[in-house]
């Protein structure tokens, strides 16, 4: 009976630190956009990557057969570059299946003096905007036109890499904690049974 009870608190621990590690991303969280806050003038390239960028939420329920927690990725987005809420577009694409983009978008000008943002926007009719931190602005008068076509993005071979990577991370996580309470399951087991085996009486 003891032997039953160990191995049945060892299995509800391993079920609690496997279904932690399992679903421990499986709440939603909104998209946003990085940078480096640097200060910058027209002509230079800001590297922006984005997360998160998902058309759906699937925190409380299951997703679609195939379809990840955020739903699919976001297809149509835009990068702006922002002065008093206003600005160019100067890049378009979609996340990659990891919900994910990296794109480098050029800083038009001129500009006022002061600070600008970054924004990356997604969504009709109502369009789900992000807006990234301010970025000092140096030079504000230097000329460089937001270019005629804006820069383009897609799925990132290395950003899905890396994400890949951290997947199969946790999968090894799970095996090795399922292998271990095994294990230690087996081994409880074993020296329960040697304590209750009596040994067996000599004939005289």
């Amino acid at each position: 009976m003891r032997a039953l009870r160990l191995t049945a608190a060892s299995g509800l621990l391993v079920a609690s630190i496997a279904v932690g590690v399992g679903t421990s991303g499986a709440s939603c969280v909104g998209p946003r956009i990085s940078y480096e806050v640097a200060p910058v003038s027209p002509g230079q390239v800001v590297r922006v990557t984005g997360e998160y960028w998902g058309t759906d939420c699937y925190d409380t329920n299951r997703p679609p057969q195939g379809v990840g927690n955020l739903g699919e990725p976001r297809t149509d987005i835009e990068v702006v570059v922002l002065q008093d809420g206003n600005g160019p577009v100067v890049a378009r694409g979609d996340a990659d299946q990891d919900y994910r983009f990296v794109v480098d978008v050029p800083i038009p000008g001129p500009l006022q003096p002061g600070t600008l943002t970054i924004a990356a926007r997604a969504g009709q009719p109502r369009p789900q905007v992000t807006v990234g931190a301010e970025i000092p602005v140096t030079n504000p008068a230097a000329v460089a036109e937001a270019p005629a076509v804006p820069a383009s993005f897609d799925a990132s071979p290395a950003t899905t890499s890396a994400t890949s990577s951290e997947h199969g991370g946790r999968v090894w996580l799970v095996a090795g904690v399922v292998v271990l309470a095994v294990g230690l399951v087996a081994a409880l087991w074993l020296w329960t049974r040697s304590r209750n085996v009596r040994p067996s009486s000599r004939l005289t």
